[in-house]
């Protein structure tokens, strides 16, 4: 990848969702459960993690962001949400945590590797890092290999298309995962 320059280019990631673990000792409760140290979350960065079975084979992988104690976002492949939502809500009863869906959507971003900025976006910034822009959130993912994902109210995700159509052109996901 990094001897190839895209052209800045933009695809829908819908074989990404996301669930919310919610309550008081919701960060507690996934501490016992993943892989990654959630001492390490916070609001401007997301950790990558894992959720394995009790015989140790890895359930579902994610990006976990926590916006706040109470409050932690997984961003998964769209194929395991359901079933990862009633195992985390099965073991979570006691910990009285809330699963569910937060609204949001994933747009892949494709630009030059070690590109400065981002057309509308703005500057680049470090990896796994996250940064607020309107109603959405701009992950900067790999920017060494000019990767980026904007994290968007599914609601609004066709406004940010349209938004970032003069900056970035459509390409095909497959594109992005290379």
């Amino acid at each position: 990848r990094s001897d190839t320059v895209y052209p800045p280019c933009l695809t829908p990631l819908g074989d990404y969702a996301f669930l919310a673990v919610e309550g008081e000792r919701a960060t507690q409760f996934l501490q016992g459960q993943l892989t990654c140290d959630l001492r390490q979350a916070g609001a401007g960065h997301v950790i990558p993690g894992a959720w394995c079975t009790v015989k140790g084979r890895v359930a579902c992988s994610f990006l976990l962001w926590q916006p706040t104690p109470a409050r932690v976002l997984l961003r998964l492949r769209a194929d395991l949400v359901e079933d990862t939502a009633a195992l985390l809500l099965k073991y979570g009863v006691f910990s009285r945590i809330v699963v569910g869906d937060p609204g949001l959507a994933c747009i892949g971003l494709l630009a030059a590797p070690g590109s400065a900025e981002l057309p509308g976006l703005g500057p680049c910034g470090e990896r796994h890092t996250l940064r607020a822009i309107d109603d959405a959130l701009l992950l900067h993912r790999e920017p060494a290999l000019g990767l980026f994902e904007l994290w968007v109210p599914r609601a609004s995700s066709g406004l940010w298309t349209e938004r970032l159509g003069a900056g970035f052109a459509t390409c095909d996901a497959q594109a992005w995962r290379l």
